[in-house]
């Protein structure tokens, strides 16, 4: 049996509540569960990780140094927040060699398994009809300000050039569901956008894989992300230059007007991160993963 157990989180909770639909929808019926407990005896699967599970996932596409976050009650031991888990998921081969490449984790490589990113599967196959534009659309999608280090979101910084975008373009926010009253995941905001400007958050990966243009406001983000994020994706990202990368608003809409193009490397490394292979069917990858560790003694 699987269990998903879930997070009682008020600001992640219908995120959480979208990936495991999509995830269960794929699973054949009386074969899962789901509460906010550990249950013993089942294969349980969790998207947060300061939850007792068997399996990980994060519940965002990110890096962020995720799996080496450490014990806020004791930052020299961060091991407690992956001890004990017997397989993590993860949305491409990137951050799968990062694990396993990790003295400290520990994990083998039939321990960590690529499954795409669920998210995708709903944003893929949303119906959505054309909209006539007079100018085009940017969204401004900043992960959360939430850190225990340096400052690694644009928000809420960025906001000050929101009027300078605004006399060209049509111009929408959504900022994280931790800096906003209402939780509901970025849907329509993102399919309707052919411009996202983001920073380390889960929004870039889905941008790009959606083909949005994403831009990266390196004149507030760069200098805290190379000074707090070491080793992780994000980090490469910006230190690479994967992408584009404006330092100014002015660099930035330039970039907007030419509709300029990331280049072969960068798209090399995005499809590491999260392969477009995966696109659109990650739910059922998970699924099956899911049902295979199930009916094998892991």
């Amino acid at each position: 049996m699987i269990h998903f157990a879930k997070t009682t989180s008020k600001n992640y909770r219908l995120v959480q509540k979208q990936i495991l639909k999509l995830i269960s929808v794929h699973l054949p019926k009386f074969s899962w569960s789901e509460s906010y407990e550990y249950e013993e005896g089942k294969l349980n699967f969790s998207l947060f990780i300061h939850q007792k599970s068997d399996v990980l996932m994060s519940h965002g596409a990110a890096d962020k140094n995720y799996h080496w976050r450490k014990d806020a009650n004791n930052p020299q031991h961060f091991l407690s927040h992956v001890k004990g888990r017997k397989h993590i998921f993860v949305p491409g081969p990137w951050l799968k060699n990062r694990i396993i490449r990790s003295k400290e984790l520990a994990f083998s490589e039939d321990q960590v398994h690529v499954v795409g990113w669920p998210r995708l599967d709903h944003l893929i196959n949303a119906s959505r009809v054309a909209k006539k534009k007079k100018n085009k659309s940017v969204l401004w999608a900043p992960t959360h300000d939430y850190v225990r280090g340096g400052k690694l979101s644009s928000y809420p910084e960025f906001q000050q050039y929101i009027p300078k975008l605004s006399t060209k373009y049509d111009v929408n926010i959504s900022v994280h569901p931790r800096n906003r009253k209402k939780k509901l995941p970025t849907g329509d905001l993102l399919l309707d956008s052919d411009v996202v400007v983001s920073d380390t958050g889960t929004m870039v990966y889905e941008a790009l894989a959606l083909g949005k243009q994403v831009i990266f406001p390196d004149w507030i983000v760069l200098e805290p992300i190379l000074n707090f994020m070491p080793n992780c994706a994000e980090r490469v990202i910006f230190e690479a230059r994967h992408g584009l990368h404006a330092s100014s608003i002015e660099e930035m809409i330039e970039m907007i007007e030419v509709n300029t193009k990331i280049d072969e490397q960068a798209e090399k490394f995005f499809d590491s991160y999260l392969p477009s292979t995966t696109h659109g069917r990650s739910g059922k990858i998970i699924a099956e993963k899911l049902l295979e560790l199930d009916s094998s003694t892991i």
